[in-house]
């Protein structure tokens, strides 16, 4: 029938029927028709108010199509929007930049507003703030708070809080509350952790209130980042964060999830099982060209590849993150600390201390620097080999970066050498304990601070090291990490306990993908159609393990769910 129609008369009905269809909510249909009426900008007027909607409830994904069908009549500023939230802040930007000296008015304001955001999610805060200012709203209330998350994002947090916190006494808009109180959270998470869970678990209560996905999915990571500082591995928030980031498509969050899930598995299990999630995070990122989370990623690679004994990898990754357009801080002044990891591993602790030395300190004077966990061994190293030790330890003990659980540890492990050192045991055997009750979470983690200490119990004459290094010793060995098992033998055998080399129990297909023999176990009990819970009891372990044992085996083998991971295995 349609085909005896003239155009003239296609176009009439296909313009009754979009009337029909828009009447009634079949809006996509309707604007698809309307666009074959004749009518295109009426067709991708309702393509961005269905964008819009999608936004707001955290449908990127959808949201992007719908801006693909209205073309060029979409709004430079709706584009640049979608853009950002999907994690392409630097493609929104070279879509939204050219146009922007072409536009007049309230519709150039809004695209400047919108590119300072992409420019903040790229990580670049001059950018941000330029386009705040040629936007012209100083006065807006979203230009504040642009201003102060890239205040923040460039180290000056006193200034973000500052206008952070005046933003979100002064809007009433939802989203623009949320998004004031993100940067007031970030900003106020240093000085005092529990006013900024609390600003922070507000922003999950608007957002749920309001049906803002975006900003819960922000919040609940943050919220995740803040008890993975505090020695969670697997904080429920972070896993739950990323999960909805999935399934909005907000990739950034996802890659910025999967970074810390890496550390995680680093902490735990050591760097054999860190490198192939942050590798494959390097990837994913790059895709995204979100080049200063691929700069992250890539530091932390090197970090894990240095670690685990593979000199050339480890200078292959940190020329790649140095390379980076918009490479953050850490990864501008963390090199020597990255080489130094191999000289660690060999125990070759006065050079590794002098590298810490040339990279530490610089990191400690930028306002919002992370607090890696790597840090705590600048101290660490410094009073294991006896230099400045003292100043390094109260430095730390005074920085804002001593509440990372890593980094208190290391500094409690310093304290104990030094105590031993000067001869007051119980003191020693005190910071020994503290420490490691604090890394009983992260057990890889523990193994290489604890070395240093039990060096200097050995040394010193404090505790009762053997216990302790035979049981590290084991644990190395079966993670297949020789260096430091060599060392923990050199130790017993200086303490009159020596010990035999034992083989490992990881079947090498699945240590080369970073599996430790616990994830085999929990593995092999999935392939076999247990649940976590029948997993649980099998293995003696809690539920909430067997959970994190799982969340870990799906980044490591690139799983999408269970049942995928069930056909790898």
């Amino acid at each position: 029938m349609l085909a005896t129609l003239l155009p003239p008369e296609r176009a009439a009905l296909a313009a009754r029927a979009a009337r029909v269809l828009d009447g009634r909510g079949d809006r996509a249909l309707a604007a698809r028709l309307y666009r074959e009426s004749g009518d295109p900008a009426r067709g991708a007027e309702i393509f961005v108010e269905l964008a819009r909607a999608d936004v707001g409830r955290g449908a990127v994904r959808s949201a992007a199509a719908f801006l693909d069908e209205a073309g060029e009549y979409a709004a430079p500023a709706e584009r640049v929007h979608v853009l950002t939230l999907l994690g392409r802040a630097v493609e929104a930007l070279e879509a939204g930049e050219p146009v922007v000296d072409r536009l007049r008015g309230a519709e150039r304001a809004e695209l400047c507003l919108r590119l300072a955001r992409a420019a903040i999610v790229a990580g670049r805060w001059a950018d941000a703030r330029r386009h705040v200012e040629n936007a012209c709203r100083p006065d807006d209330p979203r230009s504040m708070v642009l201003i102060a998350d890239a205040a923040y994002g460039a180290g000056d947090v006193a200034q973000a809080e500052r206008l952070a916190r005046t933003a979100a006494e002064t809007v009433r808009d939802p989203a623009l509350l949320c998004e004031s109180l993100m940067v007031l959270g970030r900003s106020t998470f240093t000085a005092d952790p529990p006013t900024s869970d609390a600003v922070l678990r507000r922003v999950t209560q608007v957002a749920a209130e309001h049906g803002l996905l975006p900003w819960r999915v922000q919040a609940l990571f943050a919220l995740g980042s803040h008890d993975h500082t505090f020695g969670d591995p697997a904080a429920p928030s972070l896993l739950a964060a990323r999960e909805l980031a999935v399934e909005a498509g907000m990739l950034v969050v996802v890659v910025q999830a999967d970074l810390m899930l890496a550390n995680a598995a680093m902490l735990v299990d050591g760097p054999a099982a860190a490198l192939p999630l942050l590798r494959t995070t390097a990837e994913r990122a790059g895709r995204l060209r979100l080049t200063s989370l691929q700069a992250m990623a890539e530091l932390f690679a090197a970090v894990d590849a240095g670690l685990a004994g593979d000199e050339a990898v480890m200078g292959e990754l940190l020329a790649a993150a140095q390379s980076r357009a918009d490479a953050p801080t850490e990864v501008n002044v963390l090199g020597p600390m990255v080489r130094a990891m191999p000289h660690l591993l060999r125990h070759g602790l006065a050079t590794a201390s002098a590298l810490f030395d040339q990279a530490v300190p610089a990191l400690l004077t930028h306002g919002s620097a992370i607090p890696i966990d790597h840090i705590g061994l600048w101290a660490l190293l410094r009073t294991a080999v006896g230099d400045r030790d003292h100043a390094a330890r109260e430095t730390l003990r005074g920085h804002k970066m001593l509440m990372a659980t890593g980094i208190r540890a290391a500094l409690e492990y310093a304290d104990a050498i030094a105590a031993g050192r000067a001869g007051d045991e119980p003191e020693a055997v005190a910071h020994f304990a503290a420490a490691d009750a604090a890394l009983a979470h992260l057990p890889w983690w523990n193994r290489l601070l604890r070395l240093f200490a039990l060096e200097g119990a050995v040394a010193d004459g404090w505790g009762d090291p053997v216990p302790a290094l035979r049981a590290d010793l084991a644990a190395h060995e079966a993670a297949g990490a020789e260096s430091l098992a060599r060392t923990c033998r050199d130790l017993l055998r200086t303490a009159g306990a020596p010990t035999r080399r034992q083989a490992g129990p990881v079947a090498p297909a699945l240590r080369a993908r970073g599996v430790t023999a616990r994830e085999a176990e929990v593995l092999a009990l999935v392939a076999a159609g247990l649940t976590n819970a029948e997993a649980a009891q099998r293995l003696f372990l809690s539920r909430r393990t067997v959970e994190t044992h799982v969340a870990r085996l799906l980044a490591k083998t690139g799983a999408a769910d269970r049942s995928e991971l069930r056909r790898w295995a």
